[in-house]
């Protein structure tokens, strides 16, 4: 039987490798006499494995990529020093006891082909999320194997998950492991640093420090999407997934250092195992959470709160919905295309649509939408789950698409506009804010669909139903 025999969380900042920070490095002084220390812990614990999470590792919607390659290596020849170069055996027999158990957890985790890894301009190579870390503690011990993990774009739900399939992985197997979970606090923290300032930056910084301290694993899977998303850190995900290697038992976290040098938090600390434990930190955050999704959907009316059910159930289990029990008729009844917005702070977070029905009924057309809204609208990142309750929603449903002659027969106020040239085709909707004009209007639905503003197109209208 398998063991965790550690876990700590460790920054990666490149600047602290002396030969890449020369001078600079020393500002970090706390943070590099705080890996030392933890490099000496691990050489003590003689780990036959260390498991290292990297928010910069290639990163899929739904999937956590390992590694599973028999040798793994990356250098630093992104900050102009490939001569820093470390290569790592990997261990393909525990990797499988993981996505096993993470397979049975309705994760997904494992390999991807390289093909694929080309397509989006990816590698096998071992990032600086791993390479910094990694270069410290292999001052102090090298008899390893080491196993990359990626994050995805999922809740923390999700990540705490992935923590859990690690650990019955490793209790699975005969060998023992550390946990590594690499990450940086916020990157806003100075005004002359190089991201900036954002006042957000040192409050993220100190409340996840504080629950840290207060070993509130709930408090840390609360975390405020808008504050993290604002204070600009990377760590947080990672840190779920080393926070779920520890479910059945409390959390003794020891912070080691914080420093802020160059405007960036690294964070040093390790997180011990505690007793065990009846209390379940996922359980009851996915419980409020969702106490708090139905008190919004209580107050809004039935198409609303559909879409926000829609994206919130496939975020949270990556399938789509089923209609709910005592739906309005008329919405199962008809057919027809619709649009659902979502918007943020009172700018657009996603948008996506169908000209006409390509469902069995509206219900089903909204919730298909609503998905594709909050996760293939390309111009945005995919919305996360901690993000639903903060989003306001819209749902237009279209009526008959009528041809007309020309730009006098539309009214930007009552009618959306088609323009179609050849196979592009583009559409924009009525009474949009900051769209006063038919000229307006036809151009941005022109630039929607890729066609040259000079283009002639031609041209339909359609009225809307707005629920908001």
């Amino acid at each position: 039987m398998g063991k965790i025999l550690g876990r700590f969380i460790l920054p990666h900042p490149p600047i602290l490798i002396p030969q890449i920070g020369g001078e600079e490095a020393r500002k970090g002084q706390g943070t590099l006499d705080s890996f030392a220390a933890i490099g000496k812990k691990i050489a003590e614990l003689k780990p036959q494995n260390i498991i290292i999470i990297s928010p910069h590792a290639p990163m899929f919607n739904d999937k956590f990529y390992i590694n599973t390659n028999s040798r793994i290596s990356g250098d630093m020849s992104q900050f102009k020093h490939k001569e820093i170069l470390l290569g790592f055996n990997n261990n393909t027999g525990l990797i499988d006891l993981i996505t096993h158990a993470a397979k049975n957890l309705d994760i997904k985790a494992g390999a991807v082909s390289e093909n694929l890894l080309r397509r989006y301009g990816l590698s096998y190579d071992l990032d600086h999320g791993i390479i910094v870390p990694m270069y410290f503690i292999s001052h102090f011990y090298t008899d390893f194997n080491l196993i990359p993990v990626s994050l995805t774009s999922r809740s923390p739900k999700e990540h705490y998950l992935m923590g859990e399939a690690i650990a019955q992985g490793v209790l699975a197997s005969d060998e023992d492991a550390v946990i590594i979970a690499s990450g940086d606090l916020s990157h806003k923290l100075k005004e002359d640093g190089p991201y900036g300032f954002a006042e957000e930056g040192p409050i993220f910084d100190e409340l996840l420090i504080s629950l840290l301290k207060e070993n509130n694993i709930e408090g840390l899977l609360s975390i405020d999407s808008k504050l993290e998303e604002k204070a600009a850190q990377c760590g947080l995900y990672s840190f779920y997934i080393l926070l779920g290697t520890l479910k059945g038992y409390d959390m003794a976290a020891k912070v080691h250092s914080y420093e802020k040098p160059f405007g960036v938090g690294y964070l040093t600390a390790t997180i011990d195992q505690g007793a065990t434990t009846e209390h379940k930190p996922l359980a009851s955050y996915l419980s409020k959470r969702e106490a708090s999704l139905k008190e919004m959907q209580s107050v809004e009316s039935p198409p609303l709160a559909l879409a926000r059910a829609a994206l919130s159930y496939y975020l949270d289990t990556g399938k789509e919905m089923t209609i709910p029990e005592n739906f309005p008729e008329e919405w199962i009844s008809n057919q027809g295309g619709t649009f659902v917005s979502f918007k943020k702070d009172n700018n657009l977070r996603g948008c996506v649509g169908t000209i006409s029905a390509t469902q069995p009924n509206l219900a089903e057309e909204i919730i298909n939408n609503a998905i594709s809204a909050g996760t293939k609208d390309y111009r945005f990142s995919p919305i996360t789950p901690g993000e639903v309750a903060e989003l306001t929603v819209s749902v237009d449903v279209l009526g008959d698409i009528e041809d007309i002659e020309s730009e006098d027969d539309l009214d930007p106020l009552n009618y959306g506009v088609i323009v179609t040239s050849g196979s592009k085709r583009g559409l924009l909707l009525p009474n949009l804010e900051g769209v006063d004009s038919v000229e307006q209007q036809i151009r941005i639905a022109k630039e929607k669909a890729g066609i040259p503003f000079f283009k002639k197109v031609n041209l339909q209208r359609f009225k809307v139903v707005r629920y908001e």
